[in-house]
Parts: structure tokens; sequence; C-alpha cells
């Protein structure tokens, strides 16, 4: 029993450690661990939306009563303070708060932004936070996904093409898909198209003369490169769309969703990750995709190869075409794939 004796002491005080850790609702006293009654849990950050280039709305799950933010520009790297009043803060819903903020000058559209803040609930918890974002946009134009592209052979990469439907400024035009995570979303620069552009989105990177076009419309000279479209491309040489996915177009600045494609593969019974299915759900309920939210209302990518893309016709129904009917920049092929 004395051999166990340092074990069961070093066993105790690891317990102890533990407790103080994981439950910091409790502290150390000569007579023991007491468990404190209270509010310990800091309020935490939901989400960020503007309102106008001078007005942003962050929400929370709890009530906030004091909050310090400041807004820096990413791009010149300068700082400047911001106007809160926490006495602004109200409740929209059942846990969630949301509370003004004001900035002291307009943001740029499409300029990179970050804003880092401290915020206190009523109970003095406390939680620093950032929120990056792209300048508001209040010519945003609609856009409409017209083809998709989800395999790969060197040198023609996996695209998403949209078309855009009235004259505007792409600057904060978000493209999202849900099998390659929130986290890499691709936000456009501050760019000014025309109605009835096309605007395509290469998703890899894998020659020299790959340039998104700013100004004219021949600057790229990429695989596929359409001097007729607008391209663009993301620096990257991994597999960045699933043949099981949900495709999201939307403002970065609003989070309103401007359009959105579910894909799938025949037989699923569900969708693979969490954040999968929430941003179908999103796109259902925003009337963005009508057909449903679950993989059986997505539309079918068993037969897509490189040649045969996911096109849009004018009708707005989609097919999968024929092979050879990719069209990347170009009008889109009426040919379906027959098996």
């Amino acid at each position: 029993m004395k051999k166990l004796m340092p074990y069961l002491a070093a066993a105790g005080l690891v317990m102890i450690v533990m407790l103080v850790l994981f439950f910091p609702a409790c502290t150390l006293s000569p007579s023991g661990i007491t468990i404190l009654d209270g509010d310990y849990s800091p309020p935490l950050y939901i989400e960020a939306q503007f309102s106008s280039s001078e007005l942003m709305k962050l929400y929370f799950t709890e009530k906030i009563m004091v909050i310090e933010a400041e807004l820096q520009n990413d791009t010149t790297k300068t700082s400047s303070v911001c106007t809160i009043d926490p006495l602004m803060c109200i409740q929209e819903s059942d846990s969630v708060f949301s509370i003004p903020v004001v900035f002291t000058s307009e943001t740029e559209p499409g300029l990179p932004y970050t804003l880092f803040a401290c915020a206190e609930d009523e109970a003095g918890n406390t939680l620093n936070f950032s929120v990056s974002f792209s300048g508001f946009n209040n010519r945003m134009p609609p856009v409409m996904l017209n083809e998709v592209r989800t395999e790969y052979t060197k040198p023609k990469v996996e695209f998403v093409e949209m078309k855009v439907l009235e004259d505007g400024n792409i600057g904060g035009l978000v493209v999202y898909n849900a099998y390659d995570g929130e986290k890499s979303w691709y936000i456009f620069p501050s760019v000014e198209v025309k109605k009835d552009e096309m605007l395509v989105l290469h998703y890899r990177t894998l020659e020299e003369d790959c340039r998104d076009e700013y100004g004219s419309l021949d600057e790229s000279l990429g695989t596929e490169s359409n001097p007729g479209a607008r391209d663009f491309w993301i620096p990257e040489t991994r597999a960045r769309i699933g043949l099981n996915d949900v495709i999201l177009v939307k403002s970065s600045c609003t989070g309103k969703i401007l359009d959105a494609l579910l894909i799938s593969e025949s037989g699923k019974e569900g969708w693979k990750t969490e954040e999968m299915e929430k941003a179908a759900r999103r796109a259902y309920e925003s009337g963005a995709w009508s057909s449903g939210w679950e993989p059986k209302d997505a539309l079918c990518s068993d037969n897509v190869t490189t040649t045969r893309t996911l096109s849009r016709q004018k009708d707005g129904s989609w097919i999968t075409t024929a092979s050879g009917g990719a069209s990347p920049g170009k009008e889109n092929s009426t040919k379906a794939y027959v098996k």
C-alpha cells in the first residue's frame, strides 16, 4: 500500500489540475475544490452583415454591454476607430443579438478589411475576435451560374462560369463550394462588368500566362482563356470541386445568395459533411435552388468528365453535355450526353 501512495497522490494532483483547467468556474480553497455558480462562458460571435458602406451589424449569441473595435484596411495597413453604441444592441431572435458598427469613412468596394474587436456580455465575460471582409459594394450585379466543370485533365482545369445579368461592379462577389470549405471561398476584386459578360473562374493555375482580367478580356493566355469572357484564376494546384458539392454565389457584404447549384452522384442518401448540408439548406431556403436540399434533389453528376460539363440551358434547366461540349466563356452546348 505504501508503494501505491506516491502514485495515488500524483493521480489526485492531475485530477485537480484537470478540474481547474477544464472547469474554470471552480476555485481551490483550504477545504478543497468549490464549484462556483454563474455565467462564465464568453459570448459567441455569429456573423457580420453590411447595411451600407459605413454601417455593419455584428451578431452574437448574447447581449453585448461593452465593445471596442478597430478597422484595418489590409491593403494600406491603415487603421481607424469605429463608433459602437452598446445601447443599440437588440435581440433579433432566441440567442441572437445584433449591434451596429459605424465606420468613420466609407469602405471601398472589393478591398480587403479586417475588424479587430473585444466584446463583453452582461456577466462580464469577454471575447476577442476578428472579422475579415470586403468593402461594401452597392453596385453588385445579379449573376447566374452557367456552366461547371468538376473534373481535371492537365492543362484543362475545373471551372465555374457565370453570366452577368446587369452592368455593375463585382468587387466582393463570392464563389463558395462546400466541398472545399468556407475558409477557401474566392472573393472577386473590384472590376467593372457589363450585362451579358461571362465570368470564368478557373480553379487551378498551372501555367505562367494565366492572368486575372481587370480590364481587357484578352489579357489571359492560359489554356481555355477566352477573349470574349473575363477570366480569373485561383492560385492552387489541388482539386477544389467535388462530384458531390454545393456551389453558392453570394455577396460578401450582405451575405445574400445570388445563385446556387447542388450536384450529387446518384444513390447518395446524405451530404458527406455538416458544412455541405448547411450550405444546401441555405441554398434551398434562400430560393436560389428550388428543388430541395437533399442529395436526391441535386443535379446528377454521374456522367461528367473533363469534356462533359454541367451546363445551363436557356430555359433554366441543366444538362450534362455530350462529349466535347465543354465551353468555358462561350455559348453553352445544347447537346446532352446520352448513355
